[in-house]
């Protein structure tokens, strides 16, 4: 989980005029903050962590489930926490100094990457808290949005497939990205072979070469920015105006201050190696599906999952039990619309209800 992987697959098929789906779920995913690896909480979890903030105050409810201890509860639930006590001004901490011997084996064997990133950073997971924060909206791709696909891998663009997180198919099934990715990865493999063998269509050379001098160019830019200004720029709109908890105005101006820097300085962005250029690319990429992520989140008036607006704080399924699509067109505009979840036994029957969401629940109380 490197920290500046980018929307690279879903930017590219949206430009095609892919239809988007569930791009409003994603963010506030649990995450150390010093090298945003994974969480490990799985096996951590179940060994019995703490999160604490800055007082050591447990910020979670600990319980024992069949005499053994452990943190029980939704990740999401881990998550709101931590964007409460962010939004307090209190920094929060991994706690696991308690684990015995056996446990903390145990832990550097079942997850030794998220361990070792412990200590690459200078912390003993034995004697010291381990700094943990959450993914900020729009910067996490924990959400399964992408393309929307059919059980074939087809997108709505003939001839296009998509498969594992590029794909709104991505969390079908909680076997996450790595089993998910290789299942839809063979699906939309064999029916996109099979679709190239009855209707391949030879390149056309003018508009190969177009693309490659687009994507060399900032190679070839003698005058504009570097990347990083650039990118700290748009991370401070990221997480000054737009942070955790959301509303409608915050959502509309951090999406004009990020198309701002887009056409003002990402679009004139040089790239000093072929290393700059990975990152050039992956942050004009990011940029676009930045801003279409922000108009599905401005259109969806409630608050749901890991998405919290302060301004519609209840979960309404009155309303929003539905799939929000995305489409953009050849100008450069977007159509936004709702799809009913269909009706049939494949999916679970949610009541009509609407019920303000736990986080603002809990804050209230």
């Amino acid at each position: 989980m490197p920290i500046d992987v980018a929307p690279d697959g879903q930017a590219m098929m949206m430009r095609a005029g892919a239809a988007m789906g569930k791009l409003e779920v994603g963010g506030l995913s649990p995450a150390p903050r010093e090298s945003f690896s994974a969480p490990g909480l799985e096996i951590l979890g179940g060994l019995g962590c703490r999160f604490v903030n800055e007082q050591e105050v447990d910020i979670l409810r600990v319980g024992s489930r069949d005499g053994e201890m452990g943190m029980w509860g939704r990740r999401s639930a881990i998550s709101h926490a931590i964007a409460r006590e962010v939004q307090a001004g209190r920094r929060v901490y991994l706690d696991i100094r308690h684990f015995t011997p056996e446990q903390m084996r145990l832990a550097q064997q079942v997850i030794p990457i998220v361990m070792a990133n412990y200590r690459m950073n200078g912390f003993d997971p034995e004697r010291d808290l381990i700094p943990y924060t959450s993914f900020l909206p729009i910067t996490s791709g924990v959400s399964g949005g992408g393309a929307c696909v059919n059980e074939r891998g087809e997108t709505t663009v003939q001839g296009l497939y998509a498969a594992g997180n590029d794909c709104d198919a991505a969390y079908l099934a909680m076997g996450q990205q790595l089993p998910g990715a290789a299942v839809s990865g063979c699906w939309a493999g064999e029916y996109a072979a099979r679709d190239c063998l009855a209707t391949f269509v030879e390149p056309n050379e003018r508009q190969v070469s177009k693309l490659l001098d687009a994507a060399v160019e900032p190679l070839q830019r003698l005058q504009g920015e570097n990347y990083e200004p650039v990118h700290d720029a748009i991370e401070e709109v990221v997480e000054t105006a737009l942070g955790r908890v959301l509303s409608g105005e915050r959502i509309q101006q951090a999406r004009l201050r990020i198309q701002g820097i887009e056409e003002r300085r990402v679009r004139q962005l040089r790239a000093r190696d072929i290393h700059d250029l990975a990152k050039v690319h992956g942050l004009k990429n990011f940029c676009e599906m930045a801003r279409a992520v922000l108009l599905v989140m401005e259109h969806r008036q409630e608050s749901r999952g890991n998405i919290l607006r302060e301004d519609y704080p209840y979960t309404d399924n009155e309303r929003w039990l539905c799939y929000t699509r995305l489409k953009r067109n050849a100008d450069g505009s977007y159509d936004i619309w709702d799809e009913p979840r269909p009706n049939t036994d494949d999916y679970i029957n949610i009541p009509r209800t609407r019920e303000m969401h736990p986080y603002f629940a809990r804050s209230a109380a």
